[in-house]
């Protein structure tokens, strides 16, 4: 696993990570989605991976973009996997 990810999209406070993983039927891709935060007590800054419902909006546009990133930069079979995948979910 790395420590990077290979692609991040951000917008206000919201962050989306595109992360590139080997398994047993070679690679894939991973997104994880989070928030940023300040927290007054301890003025630091962290990540949460809870959402607000106003999140919602933008995060399903952020993820429209990974998904259009994962294509760009699949081979051939990652692409028609997921091909298959949003043919079952209708958005």
């Amino acid at each position: 696993m790395t420590d990077k990810p290979d692609h991040t999209l951000r917008e206000g406070s919201l962050g989306v990570s595109i992360w590139k993983r080997e398994g047993r039927r070679g690679s894939y891709y991973e997104i994880t989605a989070s928030r940023s935060y300040f927290n007054k007590e301890t003025e630091s800054y962290g990540y949460t991976t809870s959402l607000r419902p106003w999140n919602l909006e933008p995060l399903s546009k952020m993820l429209i973009q990974a998904r259009e990133w994962i294509r760009e930069h699949s081979d051939d079979t990652d692409s028609d996997a997921m091909s298959d995948a949003t043919e079952a979910v209708e958005i």
